[in-house]
């Protein structure tokens, strides 16, 4: 492969991987979030629970609270596994993106030495016929 193509493949595999990047922060950051609401919930709902252990009536009205907070505490339980999931499968996707991008850098460079040999031992070559051109003009000189 040529060299200019390996440098476009490595430049079109550092901005694949510069997305899947942005994508796992991105992800993370709503994996975060949603961490965060879900332990807010669960923090209202112990506070519910507290200050109705003072008044009975209080207590009875929240029993029907209790059960929709707690499928809404499901609920944002399941939307953060969810994201976490998306979130692992994103990582790894940037995982192969890094070693595609690795690969691609290592044919790249090798490609590169292999370039440099071919166009030193041209320059040897052409180095020795100009001096077997040389000696011989110097020995019909004679």
């Amino acid at each position: 492969m040529q060299i200019r193509s390996l440098e476009r493949l490595v430049a079109t595999a550092e901005a694949a991987a510069d997305e899947r990047k942005a994508e796992v922060a991105q992800l993370a950051h709503a994996v975060a979030d949603a961490a965060a609401a879900e332990a807010a919930h669960e923090a209202a709902i112990a506070a519910e629970w507290a200050a109705s252990r003072a008044d009975p009536l209080a207590a009875y009205g929240l029993q029907g609270w209790y059960g929709a907070a707690r499928v809404e505490q499901r609920r944002l339980a399941e939307r953060r596994a969810s994201l976490q999931r998306v979130e692992a499968a994103a990582r790894e996707a940037l995982r192969e993106a890094f070693a595609e991008t690795k690969r691609l850098e290592l044919a790249l460079n090798a490609a590169r030495g292999a370039a440099l040999s071919t166009a030193k031992r041209r320059a040897e070559r052409l180095a020795e016929e100009r001096e077997t051109a040389r000696r011989a003009r110097s020995g019909a000189a004679l």
